[in-house]
């Protein structure tokens, strides 16, 4: 199953990326004395520093938008018929692959390194400057294994599962301080992160965003937590750093996660402006790129301060100011500039060797009784290993870190080999496979046929210029079979325009109109709705799908509302259909006519269907394409009529 992706969510891991590059890259100062390279850390010995964490930290962004893929991987899976063993073990293949060519590169150069003569106080430095940040991968191994219960948790009792995450995150925190139990505190990994992860499940399903004043709630309880943990508890500002007696990081704390939770509701707050932004195809073409090279920058962002204080520093090209000072502030900009420059083609080159990665199977061999088994334990085998390599880096003491490289070996083996691949539904697929986390589910599209060209040449008896009849596409959760109470369904016509129409001066934009009524702000959204409304009598379907942004191909569109309500008994209903064009399923009049169970998939896809159209005049889908063969009879007489131009 194909979705649109949730343009937001790409953003967010774009900007997050950057941050954690830029913050790492600012963060570590190269020093050359004696002979030796090493480095210092900023935050042990400049205090300020700690201030800019707060804009710096933005982990909880990885883990909000990975919640949020999650969920919309796992539900198409399984409405397929996937098992979690499949699911589990081809997003964490997705994840593996890329880090063991990573692990890989960096254990030959640490043994070339050896070879070569280098120092073992400077090679595991190095090591470890390299491996710092797979701390990540482990924790979101784990979550994405305990993703199906996790999500399951989630569907039952929604937003309190993060609420008691949250609570049991304090405890800990509470035994940490008080009898001082270190030990205990490594729950927080999955308590304090987990809580982020399940506010991406609240997010894909609206339950965090929906009403509105959530996600605001959200940041204003963050923000006053955070504020009370810093002013009145024992929590440092520092959002990145190990802290000296006690930390937000090392593990994470019950701060970090308030931190989290004001950055999270702020974010969700500011989605409806981000996505009108993105909205333009310039900046959405450059956003999709960059996200495709998320994974690979975070894997490879420190080889460049290595390569660079190699080449640079031993030599004397590059001064070394004491740290803190004005001088030293100075030269962090061309310091950034100097591994961005180092990083890009750097970047590009990778992308390009790794593309046979894409087409390394998930899994091989038979599927049996063992092979879930199997499949935990290769995770357990990975799971270890990730974590020693990110502590103590690929050459603690100089010498290579053989053990955790063979471990984390036998335990991708074991995930690859716990089975292969279920065969796919024809038509189906992982709303994830265009790319990594950040895809919003909505039903599948399959067309019949491309319409004809606008022939200028034919008249209709009459000498107006006709419209052809457009071809039908079928949107279906039940890959486009027919409709009832269990499959929502809906036809959708896509047609080019024959003439742009021209845009009614003052009329409120259409994009407006419906984010105010998914909002319930009919005070501020009646107004244009009249005037939408009449302006559609007069005007036909063209006029509803007028672009609002200047577009080269305007396009008219209408929709066959199919899905048949269990309490009216019939469908194709008009009034039926406004709760799934408005995604207001959870109003009372709304559930009134389509009872408890409507499927949400739908209301989500019509209403972005309809935005997309408002806002640019293009649906945001593919509608035609080939192997897409589902046909449904042309459209009445009369409707071929009210659309002659």
């Amino acid at each position: 199953m194909r979705a649109e992706r949730n343009r937001c969510a790409d953003l967010l891991r774009v900007c997050a990326i950057g941050a954690v590059v830029a913050g790492h890259w600012l963060l570590v100062d190269v020093t050359y004395r004696g002979g030796r390279l090493s480095g210092l850390n900023a935050l042990d010995h400049v205090g300020w520093v700690r201030w800019p964490t707060l804009l710096l930290q933005v982990m909880p962004v990885f883990f909000l938008v990975g919640g949020y893929a999650n969920a919309v991987s796992w539900q198409a899976r399984r409405q397929q018929g996937e098992d979690w063993r499949s699911w589990v073990q081809g997003r964490a293949v997705r994840l593996l692959w890329p880090t063991t060519v990573y692990a890989a590169v960096c254990a030959l150069a640490a043994v070339a390194a050896r070879i070569a003569g280098a120092e073992p106080a400077v090679l595991a430095r190095a090591g470890w400057l390299v491996a710092l940040h797979l701390w990540f991968l482990p924790v979101y191994l784990l979550l994405i294994a305990l993703t199906p219960l996790l999500h399951a948790a989630h569907r039952r009792w929604g937003l309190a599962v993060p609420t008691v995450m949250a609570l049991g995150a304090a405890g800990v925190d509470v035994l940490v301080l008080g009898p001082r139990l270190p030990v205990i505190g490594f729950a927080n990994y999955l308590l304090v992160w987990g809580a982020m992860h399940q506010w991406g499940f609240a997010w894909q399903d609206g339950t965090l965003t929906t009403p509105r004043w959530r996600c605001r709630a959200l940041a204003a309880g963050g923000v006053a937590l955070l504020a009370a943990l810093l002013g009145w508890g024992p929590f440092p500002v520092d959002m990145i750093g190990a802290g000296t007696r006690v930390g937000n990081t090392n593990p994470p704390s019950i701060a970090l996660l308030a931190f989290a939770a004001a950055q999270t509701g702020l974010l969700l707050m500011a989605e409806p402006a981000l996505q009108r932004l993105l909205t333009r195809p310039r900046l959405w073409q450059r956003v999709s790129r960059l996200n495709q090279a998320v994974m690979t920058v975070y894997l490879w962002h420190m080889i460049p301060v290595i390569l660079v204080a190699v080449a640079f520093y031993p030599t004397g090209l590059a001064p070394q100011p004491a740290i803190g000072s004005i001088a030293w502030l100075a030269l962090r900009i061309p310091w950034l500039a100097l591994l961005t420059a180092a990083l890009v083609p750097f970047t590009l080159a990778l992308l390009r060797a790794q593309r046979p990665l894409r087409r390394l199977p998930a899994g091989v061999g038979p599927t049996a009784w063992w092979s879930p088994l199997l499949l935990v334990c290769g995770l357990a085998a990975c799971f270890l290993p990730l974590t020693a390599l990110a502590i103590s880096g690929f050459a603690p003491a100089g010498r290579l870190a053989a053990l955790p490289l063979a471990l984390y070996a036998v335990g991708l083996t074991g995930i690859v080999c716990s089975g292969g691949p279920p065969p796919r539904r024809p038509g189906g697929g992982d709303p994830e496979d265009a790319g990594d986390p950040g895809s919003r589910q909505e039903p599948v599209l399959r067309a019949c046929r491309r319409p004809k060209p606008l022939d200028r040449r034919r008249r209709s008896p009459a000498g107006r210029w006709q419209v052809p009849a457009p071809g039908w596409i079928r949107a279906g959760a039940d890959s486009g079979r027919s409709s009832s109470s269990s499959a929502a369904t809906c036809a959708l016509w896509v047609v080019p325009a024959a003439k742009p129409v021209s845009r009614i001066p003052g009329q409120a934009p259409a994009a407006f109109t419906y984010d105010r009524l998914r909002q319930n702000d009919l005070a501020a959204s009646g107004p244009a709705v009249l005037r939408l409304f009449l302006r559609c009598c007069a005007a036909g379907y063209g006029a509803l799908c007028e672009p609002v942004l200047p577009v080269h191909r305007p396009w008219c569109a209408g929709a066959e509302f199919g899905w048949r309500s269990p309490v009216l008994g019939f469908g194709a209903s008009h009034a039926l259909e406004l709760g799934f064009a408005f995604d207001t399923l959870d109003l009372p009049e709304t559930r009134a006519m389509t009872g408890p169970d409507a499927p949400r998939e739908l209301a989500t896809a019509r209403y972005a269907a309809w935005v997309a159209f408002a806002a640019t005049g293009d649906p945001g889908r593919r509608p035609f394409g080939p192997g897409l063969p589902t046909l449904l009879e042309a459209p009445r007489e009369a409707e071929r009529r009210a659309r002659e131009v």
